[in-house]
């Protein structure tokens, strides 16, 4: 079925688990912006998994903040954070737009991309270290892994892309938005109501500005880049797990 086959190409490029080999044709991507958020559903079974294991252990708050850190890292192979890096790089450059879309397109690392690594890397393992060992509270950082990728989603289908021959502009042609848009509101209410078991409503506030945050991605992507693609979209994703790390890890121990 073709939304199987969605399902398998989405976990073949996004994660890192191995999948049987499909072509990349428009009929097999029609609902695979759908299927992304699948991928945050793993990283949080996989967090409750090293919630038990560091308990059966005995580690302590650094190693188990650790775990939270390089868990989401193992799972997508780093594809997200690689985007980071280079949208770091080629907006750090103050260059015009032609030239920050050859730094995104260049594969060497620059000096930018490498601090900004280093600091957003420190930040993570920061706000993970005041993350509570606790399953219920867990569950909301697997939440906040499925809500990113929803949020991305949805920009895939509906954010205008920068060049329109490019891998994001072929997937959001693809997409059967009708369809798409239904099961992304679904997953968007299921994140939302989980999130406000564990938390309540001050849980929500972090949500609602990263919704903002979002529009101002858009408007940065189409100012400085011509549009959306893959590497903004990395961006875009790892800036919203970090928010939603920082603001909603606060939340779960008020």
């Amino acid at each position: 079925m073709k939304i199987f086959r969605s399902i398998t190409l989405a976990l073949a490029f996004f994660s890192k688990l191995p999948m049987p080999k499909l072509d990349w044709s428009e009929d097999n991507m029609r609902y695979l912006p759908a299927a992304f958020p699948l991928v945050g559903v793993l990283i949080g079974l996989l967090l409750q998994g090293w919630l038990w294991l560091s308990q059966v252990m005995g580690f302590g708050t650094l190693v188990f903040a650790a775990g939270l850190t390089l868990i989401p890292l193992a799972v997508t192979g780093g594809i997200h954070l690689d985007g980071f890096c280079d949208t770091a790089d080629a907006l750090a450059s103050r260059a015009p737009m032609e030239k920050k879309q050859e730094i995104l397109a260049d594969p060497r690392t620059g000096a930018f991309a490498i601090i900004s690594l280093a600091v957003y890397m420190t930040a993570y393992l920061a706000f993970a270290s005041e993350w509570p060992p606790d399953p219920k509270k867990l569950a909301a950082l697997g939440l906040v892994h499925v809500f990113s990728r929803t949020l991305v989603a949805f920009g895939i289908v509906y954010f205008p892309a920068a060049r329109k021959d490019g891998f994001f502009a072929l997937l959001a042609k693809a997409a059967r938005k009708g369809p798409v848009t239904v099961v992304l509101i679904l997953w968007l209410l299921l994140s939302l109501a989980g999130l406000y078991w564990i938390t309540g409503w001050i849980g929500l506030i972090p949500v609602a500005l990263v919704l903002m945050y979002s529009l101002h991605i858009r408007q940065m992507s189409i100012r400085h880049f011509g549009g959306m693609n893959g590497d903004l979209a990395g961006y875009w994703l790892q800036m919203t797990e970090l928010i939603l790390l920082a603001l909603i890890g606060r939340a779960v121990v008020l």
